[in-house]
């Protein structure tokens, strides 16, 4: 909970930070960090296959060894809200999720989405 009325102000003092609450933002940080550190290289290339149907098929360039999981959300979404564990392989289908109602995304295990074109 953030105080606002002296933030960037004189009063934005060290004597008003809260240490335990700094320590566990710093905390949740690095666990973030070394999560990012440990996936792979992010694919490139990252496509949907426009062809028409019920189903979306994306392919994207991997690299050997690299696992991947596949994200979706609906197009009014600021948050990725499915995803699912595909494996070392270059493209994946995914049923029942329609293309035009939903965006896309294609990640390294653990790494960050790189959006569909």
């Amino acid at each position: 909970v953030e105080e606002y009325s002296r933030q960037h102000t004189s009063e934005d003092l060290a004597k008003y930070v809260d240490a335990r609450y700094l320590a566990n933002v710093t905390r949740i940080n690095l666990l973030a960090l070394q999560s990012l550190a440990k996936a792979g290289p992010a694919p490139t290339r990252v496509r949907i296959d426009r062809a028409q149907g019920e189903n979306t098929r994306l392919t994207w360039m991997a690299q050997k060894g690299v696992r991947y999981r596949v994200y979706w959300r609906e197009t009014l979404s600021p948050v990725w809200q499915g995803s699912k564990e595909v494996g070392e392989v270059s493209e994946a289908t995914l049923d029942g999720i329609h293309k035009d109602d939903h965006e896309f995304g294609v990640a390294a295990s653990g790494g960050v989405p790189v959006p569909a074109l």
